[in-house]
């Protein structure tokens, strides 16, 4: 009796019993995982068990060459980088306490932002130049340490393959196998 192969049937799905963490690695003190890879779930900063929800990341990066034209135009960069730019979409595990740190972090954040806005307007309706010179004074040590509070992970390079990235914790990455040449 011969067998044959019906092309018409749908194709068979491929089990993957591999671990989250063969998908990821380390080199150095920066993270290499494969696009679409899923992180194990444990946090990322201290290497915890991480609890739900999962965040949600979308990254984005291009060649830091690409900030010289600002220099030219700010308009010109911003074309530039965000046609040339490479993303990725990562779901980063966090146990309950560096959860808490981004709910305050975002707190802080956007409440700031709220007092800012404030108090422009207050100077623009009292008509105080130095009051709206105080509040765009505190606008920049506010926005700096909004962004350093609550950014989690900074994307070191990422093209179609893989996605490298910065800021995860000592624990997390010794708990990954230390690969090079990838």
């Amino acid at each position: 009796m011969t067998t044959t192969t019906n092309r018409y049937a749908p194709p068979k799905a491929v089990v993957d019993d591999r671990p989250a963490e063969a998908g990821m690695w380390r080199e150095g003190q920066v993270l290499v995982m494969r696009k679409g890879g899923a992180f194990p779930d444990r946090c990322i900063k201290c290497n915890a068990p991480s609890v739900a929800p999962r965040r949600r990341y979308r990254l984005s990066w291009h060649s830091p060459w690409l900030y010289l034209l600002i220099l030219l135009a700010l308009l010109l960069y911003a074309l530039v980088a965000a046609i040339v730019r490479k993303t990725a979409i990562v779901h980063l595990g966090l146990c309950e306490r560096h959860q808490k740190r981004v709910f305050w972090g975002r707190l802080i954040g956007w409440g700031g932002l709220v007092l800012e806005v404030a108090l422009v307007w207050a100077a623009a309706a009292l008509h105080e130049e130095m009051f709206a010179l105080a509040a765009l004074v505190l606008a920049v040590p506010w926005l700096i340490g909004s962004v350093l509070v609550n950014r989690l992970v900074l994307p070191q390079r990422i093209d179609d393959k893989y996605v490298r990235l910065k800021g995860c914790g000592p624990d997390f990455l010794r708990s990954l196998p230390e690969r090079g040449g990838h």
